[in-house]
């Protein structure tokens, strides 16, 4: 029988190595190959250096002073609740789950089923749930973003380029672009922050960052 692709790699790997008897059934070979790439696109990133939570805060504080208003509510929201900028910019009126009264409690949707796109892990329908306790302000601006609009409208209203221009222009004005931080990095001085202030523990922010 001629192998696959995945049956070769499955067989070069030390997983392979180890169960030989695995090889036998080329449709568990398939299944194994696929759960360990899932498993590596779930791991974060090695070398990615977090920056400290107060960068972001400048950038959101900027961008309020420059009048960017919803460009600041962007990466607010981002640096909450731990989005990578492509979910976030292309996020739906219909993916953000507002709280039910009176809680503060707040819902965001990622990869549905209807959008036919899979998340960067490769799945469907991932969630979260956060508080905004610390931003109350935020809370209202969402509500008023999506009041009265279709559920596929784009939440933003501006492109995801509009986005990262404006990110990259208070970058500058802060003098900080030798940092080459990029919009990614949020997420990860996000949950390296709550590690410290111990907001969150490690398994909590691996289940609220998806990894």
């Amino acid at each position: 029988m001629k192998r696959t692709v995945g049956e070769n790699s499955f067989r070069s790997s030390p997983h392979g190595r180890r169960i030989p008897s695995v090889l036998r059934f080329p449709d568990l070979v398939k299944r194994v190959t696929n759960a360990i790439e899932g498993f590596i696109k779930r791991a974060p990133a090695e070398g990615r250096c977090p920056p400290p939570e107060e960068i972001p805060h400048a950038v959101v504080g900027d961008m309020l002073y420059h009048d960017q208003s919803l460009e600041a509510m962007n990466e607010i929201a981002r640096l909450r609740s731990y989005t990578r900028p492509g979910e976030m910019d292309n996020m739906t009126v219909g993916q953000v789950v507002p709280p039910v009264s009176p809680s503060t409690q707040w819902s965001l949707l990622f990869a549905p089923i209807s959008s036919g796109k899979p998340s960067k892990s490769g799945e469907f329908e991932e969630g979260i749930t956060f508080s905004l306790d610390r931003d109350q302000f935020l809370g209202p601006l969402l509500a008023q973003l999506i009041q009265g609009r279709q559920a596929d409208e784009l939440l933003w209203i501006y492109p995801p380029e509009h986005f990262a221009k404006a990110f990259q222009q208070s970058m500058g004005r802060l003098h900080l672009e030798h940092l080459n931080i990029n919009r990614h990095s949020w997420r990860h001085s996000a949950a390296s922050a709550d590690l410290l202030s111990q907001r969150r523990t490690m398994a909590e922010v691996k289940v609220f960052g998806r990894w």
